[in-house]
């Protein structure tokens, strides 16, 4: 159980899911309105006595649930006796706090020097316990949901103690941990931890010598996930970069499906940047290499030009037919079981239906992407990642398109409240400027107005 709960957001949450508005909700629990909405809201707290039942409906536990109540209650009342101004919104520097759950392991170098203690001996020249040391660390990496996030900083200060090799085979075991770290939504983790591959296994590309290739092989990987982190955060800057470097590295490594998959990334950089022909460019780029790369690569390279082409149908009306026809091509390409692929486990292109719903919408079929989105809400796992927010704001925006005011603000709420969750300024934004769009739309909806408190920090 994840201790790190967050009673406002999980109470909205379970409402949304519920399809109750605040007045329902409050009905459904036994309590008014106000309390609902002030809880919500953060401007109060539950009794202790009431959060047993409270953890039992929102189905977290009961002492997590408490210890985050009374530290945010202790918050409040520092705050207010230090008189540190309120600060309002649209903002959102709060979504991104350390994560304090347990999934990455990181050592200090004073726990790093007692661990090697336990092997004795001189480390820099007995082969067998150097031996023991990189298997000891690989053995950590494949744990599933569990990385050690700083060995090659925090163990190589001690005496230079890594070697290249050994270097390099630590950094093939984590860095796909990290990447299933951020899929299921370690967002903190994942930028904490992969600061320590990033220098290391780019200063290795730099220097010709027999371990160039691999470690450009893994400093690509490593760049995309570096991109990905980048663009949740809104640091389409670093994202751009990141991207850069990635296809750089591939470039040396000589990897088709690398170079495709960065290019894939730079796609989605401009995607939102809103840049539909630097889109077009690279996905174009990544064409040239489409004979050389696997189903799954291929695949998402046709979804992504299916994708650009509906974006830019409303400039250019043949661009509509462009679009069809390189969704059909992703329909006849891409894998039925995509975590067969031996690229899954550095892209997790696994869904396909996301873009699609995009394109339909692009092409002002809301009613074609609304099918299309609520399947794959069906199929979809609940819990708060990556997919399944980036998935509720699409739905959101979907029924804005199709002028329904009441599931559009139901699923407006869900999507704030899981951005908050995940901790993803990128959906947070997407959701505000879908809000701005309602507002133009229905002017004068009072129940629209009272969401304004969902971007009130």
């Amino acid at each position: 159980m994840n201790e790190d709960v967050d009673f406002p957001e999980l109470l909205k949450i379970y409402r949304i899911q519920n399809g109750y508005r605040q007045a329902e909700a409050a009905q459904a629990l036994g309590y008014s309105k106000d309390t609902i909405a002030s809880w919500e809201y953060g401007r109060r707290y539950p009794a202790n006595d009431e959060i047993p039942r409270l953890a039992r409906i929102l189905e977290v536990d009961a002492q997590a649930l408490a210890r985050s109540i009374n530290a945010k209650r202790a918050e409040a009342y520092r705050l207010k006796t230090c008189g540190e101004p309120t600060v309002t919104l649209p903002a959102a520097s709060h979504l991104l706090q350390p994560d304090q759950s347990s999934s990455v392991i990181r050592l200090t170098k004073e726990q790093a020097t007692a661990f090697l203690s336990l092997l004795g001996g001189d480390m820099e020249h007995d082969s067998a316990k150097r031996s023991t040391l990189i298997t000891l660390l690989k053995m950590l990496g494949g744990i599933t949901g569990v990385a050690l996030a700083n060995p090659l900083q925090e163990l190589a200060q001690i005496g230079n103690l890594f070697h290249t090799e050994e270097i390099l085979s630590i950094s093939a075991a984590n860095i796909p941990v990290l990447w299933q770290l951020y899929f299921d939504g370690h967002l903190s983790e994942v930028e904490n931890g992969l600061s320590d591959y990033l220098l290391p296994l780019s200063a290795m590309v730099e220097q010709p010598s027999i371990h160039q290739k691999r470690a450009a092989i893994l400093a690509s990987k490593a760049h995309q996930l570096a991109c990905m982190i980048a663009l949740q955060s809104q640091d389409y800057t670093s994202a751009l970069i990141h991207a850069d470097h990635a296809l750089q590295y591939a470039r040396v490594a000589e990897d088709s499906c690398l170079q495709v998959a960065s290019l894939i990334r730079k796609a989605l950089v401009y995607l939102y940047l809103k840049r539909p022909s630097q889109r077009l460019w690279a996905y174009q780029e990544a064409m040239q290499y489409r004979s050389n790369v696997s189903p799954l690569l291929q695949g998402r390279v046709y979804m992504g030009l299916a994708e650009t082409h509906s974006a830019l149908a409303c400039l250019e009306p043949a661009h509509e037919n462009e679009a069809l026809q390189f969704l059909d091509l992703m329909h006849k390409t891409f894998p039925s079981h995509p975590k067969e692929d031996p690229n899954f486990n550095y892209t997790y292109f696994s869904r396909t239906t996301q873009y699609e719903g995009l394109i339909y919408l692009n092409l002002n079929q809301p009613g074609k992407a609304w099918e299309i989105l609520a399947q794959t809400d069906k199929d979809m796992s609940t819990l708060i990642v990556p997919d399944r927010v980036e998935l509720t704001v699409h739905q959101t925006n979907v029924l804005l398109a199709m002028d329904n005011l009441e599931q559009s603000t139901t699923y407006l709420e869900l999507a704030v409240a899981s951005a908050k969750a995940l901790g993803s300024q990128l959906r947070y934004y997407q959701s505000y400027d879908i809000y701005q769009q309602m507002l133009v739309k229905w002017p004068h909806e009072q129940q629209l107005k009272e969401l304004t408190d969902l971007f009130v920090n």
